[in-house]
């Protein structure tokens, strides 16, 4: 996965790098709801500084548009 993820006291960190897909995103979303921690997390950040490309299907960019 193109991406580092960093559980922090309040939140979450993910540190996006390469060539980062619609999966890869569905991915993190499923890691970060199925955590226990998740619950107690009061902010999200998300660090695309590092992304060379972002590649998504036009389903997945639908489904995400909706």
């Amino acid at each position: 996965m193109p991406y580092e993820t960093t559980w922090e006291k309040k939140g979450i960190y993910y540190n996006l790098y390469g060539i980062v897909t619609g999966n890869d995103i569905e991915h993190m979303g499923i890691d970060m709801y199925g955590d226990s921690r998740f619950d107690d997390i009061r902010y999200l950040i998300l660090d695309g500084l590092s992304i060379d490309d972002f590649v998504m299907s036009d389903d997945q960019l639908e489904s995400e548009s909706a």
